[in-house]
């Protein structure tokens, strides 16, 4: 989920990237009363990105098997609607005696938590800049203060944390021209087919999780924006 917010409201004030140590840590929740605070309080807000279907899929769960299940929800967004997590019962349905059941496997939001990505054009001026990620470190969500330091890298915990990094931008430029797209269409039921379409390549379409993400993203890159092009015709 993308928001438009100040630095100095959110954050410590600092830009970091994967290889910055910052202090971050889950002993907090060790150390206090709170039992896996981020899993209660983060209703609807853990939205799903196609680097999340991926991981998902490494431990044999489908997005189709899981959203028929009602543990997935659409989320409007703007023009969108963007699959997240469903807390139906004030906790993450994943979570199980106190523990995540799919650690191995969450999603990137969770991952992040209580960092969050900070995307930005180093020279708005110039229109061929390239946007930049950088992550930040929220300072009024988690209510146990960590008293470890690690790089983001090591927090992330994926086994190509670069690879993230640049999944993270050419989402963040899907999800743009996506907008884009559909502040266009002159209809309803044009919107709702473009959104359906959406959802099918980057979601509801099963990835491989024998075969590496990379190549099975640009194909769905490229499907994605070969349709953006001919509408454009």
């Amino acid at each position: 989920m993308e928001h438009k917010v100040l630095l100095s409201e959110i954050s410590d004030g600092k830009l970091y990237k994967l290889n910055d140590e910052v202090m971050l840590g889950c002993d907090g929740c060790a150390r206090t009363k709170h039992t896996a605070s981020c899993c209660h309080f983060a209703e609807d807000t853990i939205t799903l990105d196609s680097y999340d279907i991926y991981q998902l899929s490494k431990g044999g769960y489908t997005f189709q098997a899981l959203y028929d299940k009602g543990l997935f929800a659409l989320v409007p967004i703007d023009y969108l609607f963007i699959p997240s997590i469903h807390f139906s019962k004030g906790a993450c349905p994943f979570l199980e005696a106190g523990r995540c059941s799919i650690h191995a496997f969450r999603p990137g939001l969770c991952r992040l938590f209580p960092l969050a990505k900070y995307i930005t054009c180093d020279d708005p001026s110039d229109t061929h800049a390239l946007d930049t990620l950088y992550y930040i470190k929220q300072i009024h969500e988690c209510p146990c203060r960590s008293e470890k330091k690690t790089t983001v890298a090591t927090w992330l915990s994926y086994d190509d944390p670069a690879e993230y990094d640049a999944f993270s931008l050419e989402w963040h430029t899907i999800l743009g021209n996506l907008r884009t797209h559909l502040s266009s269409l002159p209809s309803l039921k044009e919107l709702s087919h473009e959104i359906t379409v959406f959802l099918s390549i980057f979601y509801f379409s099963p990835f491989d999780p024998e075969k590496p993400f990379r190549p099975q993203w640009e194909d769905r890159k490229k499907v994605f924006f070969d349709r953006i092009s001919e509408k454009r015709k």
